[in-house]
């Protein structure tokens, strides 16, 4: 008697795990998602965007691409200085000399300098090795640039294009640079 009970006790439980299963599943893939999205609008370190403020943008494939985010430098005694936008599981960053930094001048995209991109549709890491970065603006607090660049990545034979490259941020270039 006591095999049976134990038994049919076995049995009920795991028929009732079973019957809340789907509901409890749908549940925490619900809760997941509200973390996920919670953490993402209080990401430290990240500001909103906006087109009279921080802001990058680009098309990506042909496909319009516009950061809800980008990452202050905060290394002000750097000689780089870093630009980086992200919008959900999507990110593009690049890195430019602050040395001699002006309206006009050019940036190469290359082995040694390149323009970082993942996103989240593609589990891979993109190097942007072949395009270029201008300055287009420089006011003494605001730099602006336009982009382009084409990114490989060791784990496929695709290339992603990167064009149409667009960015703001605060820029006030320190004496000693």
């Amino acid at each position: 008697m006591k095999q049976f009970s134990a038994f049919a006790m076995t049995v009920i439980v795991s028929l009732m795990l079973f019957s809340c299963s789907g509901s409890a599943h749908d549940e925490a893939e619900q809760l997941a998602d509200q973390i996920k999205e919670t953490t993402k609008k209080n990401s430290p370190g990240t500001v909103a965007t906006s087109e009279s403020n921080y802001y990058m943008k680009a098309k990506i494939d042909g496909k319009n691409w516009v950061a809800s985010h980008m990452m202050p430098d905060e290394e002000v005694n750097s000689s780089y200085i870093r630009i980086h936008g992200e919008n959900g599981g999507d990110y593009m960053n690049f890195q430019l000399w602050k040395r001699g930094i002006e309206s006009g001048k050019k940036f190469p995209f290359d082995d040694e300098h390149a323009a970082n991109l993942s996103l989240e549709d593609d589990d891979g890491f993109w190097a942007g090795k072949s395009g270029e970065l201008e300055i287009t603006k420089l006011d003494g607090k605001w730099m602006e640039g336009k982009f382009w660049y084409k990114a490989t990545s060791s784990g496929s034979t695709k290339t992603v294009e990167v064009t149409e490259g667009f960015f703001r941020v605060p820029f006030v270039l320190n004496p000693k640079q």
